[in-house]
């Protein structure tokens, strides 16, 4: 699954500067990590994630506008892209440096070979062969991580228990 981070905003609290539980000078923090030694911080991080799947000459996306199918032809996996049920996303050309979007749809199904999509806008071109250099970018926001090694996960309060040791 090719996929683009971009950090957007970082903010680091302190205990002293916030308090216990940080519930404190909310508009007091600091962009870069900062805190005396055994101090508890807290790290609050913003995110902008792209994720995508990307068609090759042996991976090729088919396009069968009469049944709204879009069928890979190839090695990849539509799952392992991280696409679900629901998602928006653009289909677009690379033929150039700027992609162009041909049209833009909504997932209904889902399998690792092929998405069943509803058209929200363009005109889909029907092509049984393939494409070769197209991409589809999905757009549906995402509002959760799940961490793994030891970090809080979105839905837990804050707390200072090791993840690892307990």
């Amino acid at each position: 699954m090719p996929i683009n981070i971009l950090v957007t905003n970082t903010k680091y609290f302190t205990e002293y500067k916030n308090d216990v539980g940080f519930v404190s000078n909310l508009g007091d923090f600091a962009n870069n990590l900062q805190g005396s030694v055994m101090e508890n911080v807290k790290l609050v991080r913003e995110l902008n994630i792209n994720w995508f799947a990307k068609s090759s000459t042996s991976d090729r996306f088919a396009v069968d506008t009469s049944l709204n199918v879009i069928t890979r032809k190839g090695s990849g996996n539509f799952l392992n892209d991280g696409a679900s049920v629901g998602d928006i996303f653009d289909f677009t050309n690379q033929v150039s440096t700027a992609p162009t979007i041909i049209f833009e749809g909504q997932v209904q199904s889902i399998s690792a070979t092929q998405i069943v999509y509803t058209v929200l806008s363009g005109s889909p071109v029907n092509d049984p062969n393939g494409y070769g250099d197209a991409e589809i970018r999905f757009k549906t926001p995402l509002t959760a991580l799940v961490y793994k090694f030891g970090l809080i996960d979105n839905t837990e309060s804050f707390n200072v228990i090791s993840k690892v040791s307990g």
